[in-house]
């Protein structure tokens, strides 16, 4: 899972992102990531894998950055930057979980 960082950015178009872990966000921290995105932009990518194979219109598993997807949905956003990371589901599954946590814990 090591690398990350070096992961050049792409603006991958947001429909072909399909959420595999999702979680639940209080109306009020959904509205806040909403209003911030609106106001100063997206400042952090959300992280990505790339399907071997696309299913449906999906070419890309969502590993990090619900919250943000979903914002940029709402405010009609096409394409959102993005780490492209090549990890099988499991570990996509399971840097989605860290990420979740660490945030818990802030």
């Amino acid at each position: 899972m090591n690398g990350l960082t070096q992961q050049p950015i792409e603006f991958i178009p947001t429909e072909q992102i399909r959420v595999i872990n999702p979680s639940t966000r209080g109306k009020k921290q959904h509205q806040a990531i909403v209003e911030n995105i609106a106001s100063v932009g997206l400042k952090k990518p959300i992280t990505v894998s790339k399907l071997a194979e696309a299913i449906g219109e999906y070419r890309y598993d969502l590993v990090c950055g619900q919250g943000r997807l979903e914002a940029v949905r709402l405010l009609g956003y096409e394409t959102i930057p993005a780490r492209v990371v090549i990890k099988d589901e499991a570990d996509c599954l399971l840097m989605s979980l860290i990420e979740n946590v660490a945030r818990r814990n802030h």
